[in-house]
C-alpha cells in the first residue's frame, strides 16, 4: 500500500475524534475575521465551504453568519456525528477523491481550519480550493506553524519515525502531520491577495506545552502576541485571510 493510501485510510477509518477538535482560540480568530468581512451586506447570502470539517467544530461559528453552508470530510462517521449535532440545514458531502465534487467558482468563502497539513498533496488541494472559489472570493486558512522551537523538536521526532506524523498535540500517529510554516503557507497562495495574518498559541510553540506555565499566562500567550508584526510568525498556529485575485 502506498504512503498516500495509508494516510487516506488512517483519516477515513482510524483517526481518533480527539484529533478533529478545534481549540477555542481558533474559533475566536475565525469569528473576529468573519465580523471583519460582515461589512459586505450580502454576506448572509454567501455560499460557504467548511473544508475538512471533521466533527463540525467550525459549524457553530459559521451558522451565526451564513445560511448556505457545505461541510466536507473524508470520514463518514465524523460527518454523521456533525449532522446530528448541527442539523439538516447544512449540506454534508463525503470526499472520496482529491478533486472536489463542486463546479468552478461555487463558493464565496472557503474555510480550511487545520486541514492542509494532513492532505497528501497540498499544492493540488490549494489548486482545487482556488478553482471552486468565486472571483474575488475568500479563503480563510489556518495551519500549524513550525517556525519556532517546537519545530526543531518535530524535525527530530519525524526523523526517528521516517515520515512526518509528529505533532505537539499527541495525535496523528500513523497519519500525516506535515512540517508547515507561515512561509510555506503564504508561498502556496500566489493567486490570492493576503488581507490579514495572525499568529496564535505561543505556549506550545516555545514552552512545549509546559504544564508549569500558569493557566492565566497560558491564556495570555495564546492569542495576544499574534497581532504583532514578525511575532505573528512565531506562534504554533498561523491564520491567513486571503482574497482570490
Amino acid at each position: 500500500m502506498s504512503e498516500i493510501n495509508e494516510v487516506l485510510l488512517y483519516y477515513r477509518k482510524k483517526a481518533g475524534f480527539a484529533e478533529q477538535l478545534s481549540e477555542n482560540f481558533q474559533q475566536e480568530v475565525i469569528k473576529e475575521w468573519l465580523n471583519y468581512l460582515s461589512k459586505d451586506q450580502l454576506m448572509k447570502k454567501w455560499k460557504v465551504l467548511d473544508f475538512g470539517s471533521g466533527l463540525g467544530c467550525n459549524l457553530k461559528t459559521l451558522k451565526n453568519f451564513f445560511t448556505h453552508i457545505v461541510a466536507t470530510d473524508i470520514n463518514t462517521t465524523a460527518l454523521e456525528i456533525s449532522k446530528k449535532k448541527y442539523g439538516n440545514n447544512i449540506f454534508y458531502v463525503l470526499l472520496k477523491k482529491e478533486k472536489l465534487p463542486f463546479r468552478d467558482k461555487t463558493f464565496d468563502l472557503v474555510l480550511a481550519n487545520e486541514v492542509l497539513e494532513h492532505v497528501p498533496d497540498q499544492r493540488k488541494t490549494i489548486k482545487e480550493i482556488e478553482r471552486i472559489i468565486k472571483d474575488s472570493g475568500y479563503l480563510l486558512l489556518s495551519c500549524p506553524n513550525y517556525f519556532n522551537l517546537t519545530g526543531v523538536v518535530k524535525k527530530f521526532k519525524d526523523f526517528k519515525k521516517t515520515r512526518p506524523m509528529w505533532g505537539p498535540w499527541g495525535g496523528h500517529e500513523g497519519g500525516l502531520e506535515r512540517f508547515t510554516t507561515w512561509y510555506s503557507m503564504e508561498k502556496m497562495l500566489k493567486n490570492f491577495q493576503i488581507i490579514l495574518r495572525r499568529g496564535a498559541d505561543y505556549h506550545k510553540a516555545w514552552f512545549y506545552n509546559n504544564p508549569m506555565i500558569p493557566v492565566r499566562l497560558r491564556k495570555y500567550i495564546l492569542l495576544w502576541p499574534g497581532k504583532l508584526p514578525f511575532i505573528n510568525k512565531l506562534g504554533m498556529n498561523y491564520f491567513i485571510l486571503s482574497k482570490k485575485k
